[in-house]
């Protein structure tokens, strides 16, 4: 894979380089090199570029070095249910530790995704996490655990907070409306994290008008701090087998 860097320097990202580049950052989990297709695209396209995606895993694995950092291969297919099929297939039996779902967050309808997503879980260990990229919005991260994936990630929260929104229960607020310029209540009542333990809706309104970065800062920690205890209760629901009840009492609002 070629590109240009911001000197406007051609590069070339190949697995090897990806995978050295990671192990270099250290992080808990690495990720092969793949290449999505962004909707919609032809079947033809998609099995060229889950065939590439599938040489690349290969030779992400051969370059993978430290297993102090769990190497995922990513499962591609485009969105074609056979494809999926075969891709879930084929990286399964590669032998990575955990297993992404890609590409199936690029345009797509949602109840394609929702076809598609079930293909693909079903095919994959029980045993290592499943992992679906770019997915972070309590209603899509619902369905996809009821689905059985473990693992999330996505700009949303941050996304959110540089919009002016707070997630709050289960849906949100903006807190540049003028319902909350005198409001003394933090963005959510019983939240444990620091911007709820230091600033009410009203400051926290003042700062976001006057585009302080603190506003910034305080609301990405609380949107954060809100999709992961969503994510615990989610756990404790599973575990208690309530969880299509606990989904079910989910419902967004926004003011």
């Amino acid at each position: 894979m070629r590109f240009r860097d911001g000197a406007g320097e051609e590069r070339l990202l190949s697995p090897e380089v990806a995978i050295e580049v990671q192990e270099q950052l250290a992080p808990d989990v690495m990720m092969a090199l793949d290449q999505p297709l962004a909707y919609p695209a032809t079947t033809s396209e998609a099995a060229m570029a889950t065939e590439r995606t599938h040489r690349w895993a290969e030779r992400c694995l051969r370059a993978w070095r430290r297993r102090d950092t769990a190497l995922f291969g990513i499962v591609q297919g485009g969105f074609d249910p056979g494809l999926r099929l075969q891709s879930a297939r084929t990286t399964g039996a590669m032998g990575f530790p955990g297993h992404a779902i890609g590409g199936l967050s690029l345009g797509e309808p949602v109840e394609l995704a929702d076809e598609l997503l079930p293909v693909v879980t079903a095919e994959l260990a029980v045993d290592k996490p499943r992992y679906l990229m770019g997915v972070g919005s309590e209603p899509e991260m619902l369905r996809a655990i009821a689905m059985g994936v473990d693992l999330f990630d996505c700009v949303w929260p941050t996304r959110l907070a540089r919009t002016g929104s707070a997630l709050v229960g289960a849906g949100r607020i903006n807190i540049a409306n003028a319902a909350h310029a005198e409001a003394p209540a933090p963005l959510e009542e019983g939240c444990g994290c620091l911007a709820c333990a230091g600033h009410s809706r009203a400051q926290m309104r003042y700062l976001f008008l006057r585009g302080e970065l603190l506003a910034y800062r305080l609301l990405t920690i609380h949107n954060l701090h809100h999709t992961l205890e969503m994510t615990r209760l989610a756990r404790a629901a599973i575990l208690a087998g309530r969880f299509d009840e606990f989904r079910s009492q989910r419902s967004g609002t926004q003011i």
